[in-house]
């Protein structure tokens, strides 16, 4: 009892709290701040100030957050998206909102790529369009087949799947000067694009699913998967190898049937030429990928499971990794 701070108040700051529980009575007011040299005061507290933490009055509610006082000047939210480790974000959605109630939302990310780490950010921002801080998850994408999407639709290819030759486009010219022993090589233009071919067996998730031919659904299905193809739209292809490609289909989408099994089975194909970077922000916008008004209900390919969607989903509570390749991700506001 001889030590030199014997007549030191005991320390009392705990730094590691990370939650609080109020159980055994009736509770009319709880109030927490991070500010540990206020007063005490029996008056309760009635604004949000930038030392509240947790604010609750119980009014018909357990509601112990700050957005019935923050939401007053916010104009919306952005949601970002970066490959963990680098720098620039992409922005996947901006969406604009009145009122608190607006802050429930759900969008999903069908641009995501195979076996990659990202970082998603919730951004709020004010309606002089500053940026509030960002909110950031991290979360690993993976799924398994290839897949074709668009703005609107998503489908997927497991049986069968193969690419034909690719190329990287590398126009030049050959001028001959006359004397010469050797060309000079012109080159005019920055055109470097990637195009190819694919195939892969039109199957729908049920048919994958089941040991027998469904012969009229799955007629009907190649035909609206080659439809699907040549809708003429710009297209996202990804596969389980991590490629990613924006693309536009040319010319026509073939089918070949499976003779095998009575022509019951066929096979779709395609060429494409790469019409943009699928992370380049406006690549994405002028092709319809920003923004999207995608939902696995709404727009959920024909006889295709919702569950198998390799999109990651923000705003839903589960994940099965090994066997379901979408990815949700839960924001704390």
């Amino acid at each position: 009892m001889s030590d030199e701070s014997l007549l030191d108040p005991s320390p009392t700051t705990i730094s590691a709290i990370d939650s609080v529980q109020l159980t055994n009575a009736i509770f009319d007011h709880f109030n927490v701040l991070g500010n540990g040299t206020v007063e005490y005061d029996t008056e309760i507290p009635s604004d949000w100030t930038a030392d509240t933490i947790l604010n609750a009055d119980f009014e018909d509610n357990i509601n112990a957050g700050n957005i019935s006082y923050s939401t007053e000047d916010l104009a919306g939210v952005r949601i970002k998206r970066r490959i963990k480790g680098t720098f620039s974000w992409l922005m996947l959605y901006d969406i604009p909102m009145d009122d608190a109630e607006e802050l429930n939302f759900v969008r999903y990310d069908l641009l995501n790529q195979n076996g990659v780490t990202y970082e998603y950010a919730l951004v709020p921002y004010l309606k002089d369009n500053t940026e509030c801080a960002y909110i950031i998850q991290e979360v690993d994408s993976y799924f398994n087949g290839v897949f074709l999407c668009s703005p609107d639709s998503l489908v997927k290819f497991y049986a069968g799947v193969s690419y034909g030759g690719g190329s990287v486009a590398n126009n030049t010219g050959l001028f001959e000067p006359l004397g010469s022993k050797y060309p000079v090589v012109v080159s005019n233009a920055n055109t470097q694009y990637y195009s190819g071919s694919f195939s892969g067996t039109a199957l729908s998730m049920a048919q994958l699913m089941s040991p027998t031919v469904n012969r009229l659904n799955s007629s009907a299905y190649l035909h609206t998967m080659a439809n699907f193809i040549a809708d003429k739209k710009i297209k996202l292809l990804k596969d389980w190898n991590g490629n990613i490609w924006l693309i536009a289909v040319l010319d026509k989408a073939k089918i070949s049937y499976n003779n095998n099994v009575g022509m019951g089975i066929g096979n779709v194909s395609f060429d494409f030429a790469e019409i943009g970077d699928a992370y380049n922000q406006n690549d994405l916008l002028n092709s319809g990928f920003i923004n999207i008004p995608f939902t696995p209900v709404n727009n959920a390919f024909p006889a295709h499971n919702p569950q198998n969607n390799p999109m990651i989903n923000i705003g839903s509570p589960t994940h099965n990794a090994d066997y379901n390749p979408q990815i949700d991700i839960d924001f704390d506001l």
